[in-house]
């Protein structure tokens, strides 16, 4: 392969062709190697070429303590999204979050990124319509991004960052007969199963959208909600007691995932949850609002608050005792049975017949909630706490 001065180059990469081929490559030294590696760009195309070696030149570039006027905001971004954003809790809300950035930032270098164009960055997320939370979200993410590169020696350099200010927080809790409104709707099997979870987990979207059949422990009644391989962050997901009504729903896929669509998992549900919630008469709900709707429910039931922000994630396990708490057969007693509660008085009696859909079942209303806070404070109140509460006839199976 020859290469030529006046081929276009990118970094370490630049174009180049062999003789037996009118197709562009990519070419690159290899060091370890010590020799010349090259890929099809699969063009004969010159102009195209060049934008599939940018492309591949973002992708591939090695980062080794880059002055900061010759990388841009969106190289850095492009390597924080393979680096790192697989690793963590929640990567697609990550990936969602970068790709709005990136449309925004363009071709802006790093040392061009200093604090009036990091508040043009701002100022614009909000005109366009983005909540003060969002945007604060977003530049969040940019602001990792670049201390990500920079604790890897990746850049040389990094600009002090502006404080975004904090949005109003979101406050959109259902009442009870708007959740039931919500399930009566006719919805696909898997958001149905995505809905009972999240009732009775008070999980969160991503969370709930990534169970698995190994995360329940059907012996000791168990749901751990913690991603299988992720790492422990602030946003904690605990492990829950799993509550009665829940059970017709834990069958999961052929795939393993809970929350499934023709047997594998599901992406996200935003698309389908607005239809359902159009559908039942609401405004301004989004799959967010399930946890502060069940959290809302329980504070009006008298759930202790302990067993409230545990069941949010909100409370870390710091020490052993709290570690071990929850094959305590009382382990979250009090919360498990008005979870249960209201999930029956908002979609009503559950029987199935052998072989049944759950998703298919037509909800009717339950005891009412007043009733169930009576008999909460009845449980509250016995002297033998290891006796877990029964389930109503109405959650059992039928054979």
């Amino acid at each position: 392969m020859s290469r030529r001065q006046d081929e276009y180059r990118n970094g370490e990469f630049w174009l180049g062709k062999i003789k037996a081929s009118e197709f562009w490559y990519v070419c690159w030294y290899d060091e370890a190697a010590r020799q010349t590696r090259r890929r099809s760009l699969g063009t004969r195309q010159y102009r195209e070429a060049q934008d599939r070696l940018d492309a591949f030149a973002t992708e591939h570039r090695r980062f080794r303590k880059e002055p900061a006027q010759t990388v841009t905001v969106a190289e850095i971004l492009a390597q924080y999204a393979k680096g790192h954003v697989p690793k963590t809790a929640d990567p697609q809300t990550e990936f969602y979050h970068l790709d709005a950035v990136v449309q925004r930032v363009g071709d802006l270098t790093l040392d061009d990124f200093r604090v009036a164009a990091q508040e043009n960055l701002v100022d614009q997320m909000l005109d366009e319509g983005w909540a003060q939370s969002t945007a604060k979200r977003r530049f969040n993410t940019v602001r990792a991004a670049i201390n990500w590169a920079h604790r890897r020696e990746m850049i040389e350099w990094k600009p002090p960052f502006i404080k975004v200010a904090d949005g109003l927080p979101r406050d959109r809790p259902m009442t009870l007969t708007e959740l039931s409104a919500l399930w009566s709707v006719e919805m696909p099997n898997h958001l149905r199963v995505f809905l009972a979870l999240s009732m009775a987990t008070m999980g969160r979207k991503g969370t709930v959208l990534g169970l698995q059949r190994f995360q329940i422990d059907h012996e000791r009644r168990l749901i751990n909600l913690h991603p299988a391989g992720a790492r422990l962050t602030k946003k904690r997901n605990p492990v829950v007691p799993m509550v009665p009504f829940i059970e017709p729903y834990l069958a999961g896929s052929a795939s393993g995932y809970l929350v499934a669509y023709r047997g594998k998992p599901v992406a996200d549900i935003k698309k389908s949850f607005q239809k359902a919630v159009t559908n039942a008469g609401l405004e301004d709900v989004r799959p967010h609002d399930l946890r502060a709707t069940m959290a809302t429910l329980l504070r009006g039931m008298g759930v202790p608050e302990m067993d409230i922000e545990g069941g949010l994630g909100h409370s870390a396990h710091t020490t052993t005792k709290a570690h071990y708490a929850k094959y305590r057969p009382e382990y979250m007693g009090v919360w498990a049975d008005a979870v249960d509660r209201i999930c029956k008085e908002a979609t009503g009696p559950l029987t199935l017949a052998k072989g049944a859909d759950p998703s298919s079942i037509n909800p009717v209303r339950a005891s009412s909630v007043q009733e169930g806070a009576e008999d909460l404070e009845k449980w509250r109140t016995r002297q033998d706490s290891n006796l877990w509460p029964l389930p109503s006839e109405g959650s059992a199976l039928s054979s």
